[in-house]
């Protein structure tokens, strides 16, 4: 099983209403938008997506909304969060009617302390066993406590289904270090730290997940095409996007994305609780670093 991951994907935000709930057409309207763009597709139900901040029914609800609203020429990606494998199992067969080309796959990262190399390992074989769908692994120990070493990575990747890994953590010595022990795999790893996008894309990478595509995918689009073709104006753009990237992501989180989505045309809103809403000055501090870089198209 195989599939090609080559350019830049949004994990797009869950939008919400007044009332907390969940938004389904401005999740639609943010889709279109983005299909409209030079992105190669997008991942629903990731980090920035606050997937577990949703119940089962909004995340199939969101699934099916996606995979009427994707193009075929776009691909599409789903996240599996549940730290339990059996709740993770019954979600993969809820959505094999959608159209879907991967999925990625969260560690479950609850009972940190228990998760050694072997839980881990049937973990994931046990995700790529069921799914009909290529699995793609999902390191961000930043938010899970655990690192995926890469003499596992390399045991996951011999299955024909595990076919790849989004890398979250923002190491470059990490990133090497996957990359050598799956040289000889048919394994394709996806940058998820755009403060480190363009020394990954001189590492070889030519995939990313980025949380600031959401705000800025043009810039983030042409941060790739700049280092692709070795131009001189990649090192000024990736400076650019650190700067916002840092803000927005590094120390704001989703409320910071979401408000700087508002700003730039796109359907952000607010964060569901227990996330909080920016203060004035963190909303200043967003206006101001988009306005050092682009026009603000809306507020």
């Amino acid at each position: 099983m195989k599939t090609s991951l080559e350019g830049i994907f949004p994990p797009v935000t869950t939008p919400f209403d007044s009332s907390g709930e969940v938004d389904y057409q401005a999740f639609r309207e943010n889709l279109e938008k983005y299909c409209e763009l030079e992105l190669s597709g997008v991942l629903i139900l990731g980090s920035t997506g606050e997937s577990v901040h949703l119940t089962e029914t909004e995340r199939l609800e969101l699934v099916r909304v996606a995979s009427e609203t994707v193009p075929d020429d776009k691909k599409l990606i789903v996240g599996v969060s549940n730290p339990a494998l059996r709740q993770n199992l019954h979600f993969l067969s809820q959505i094999e009617k959608f159209r879907i080309d991967s999925v990625l796959v969260s560690v479950p990262a609850y009972y940190k302390n228990r998760m050694n190399g072997e839980a881990l390992r049937n973990f994931f074989f046990a995700i790529a066993e069921s799914s009909r769908f290529p699995v793609l692994l999902y390191n961000i120990p930043q938010y899970s406590g655990i690192e995926l070493g890469a003499e596992l990575v390399r045991t996951l990747a011999e299955h024909d289904r595990i076919v790849g890994m989004k890398d979250s953590s923002g190491n470059l010595i990490y990133l090497q270090g996957i990359q050598q022990a799956t040289r000889d795999r048919d394994f394709e790893v996806v940058g998820g730290s755009a403060e480190t996008m363009l020394p990954a894309w001189i590492l070889g990478l030519r995939a990313g997940i980025f949380a600031v595509a959401c705000v800025v995918p043009q810039l983030v689009l042409d941060i790739a095409a700049s280092a692709t073709e070795k131009r001189s104006d990649a090192s000024q753009k990736q400076a650019e996007l650190f700067r916002i990237s840092f803000l927005l992501v590094k120390s704001l989180g989703i409320a910071g994305i979401k408000y700087a989505m508002d700003l730039m045309g796109f359907r952000g809103g607010e964060p569901r609780a227990p996330l909080l809403p920016l203060s004035a000055d963190q909303r200043n501090a967003v206006e101001s670093v988009l306005e050092q870089s682009m026009p603000i198209k809306t507020g």
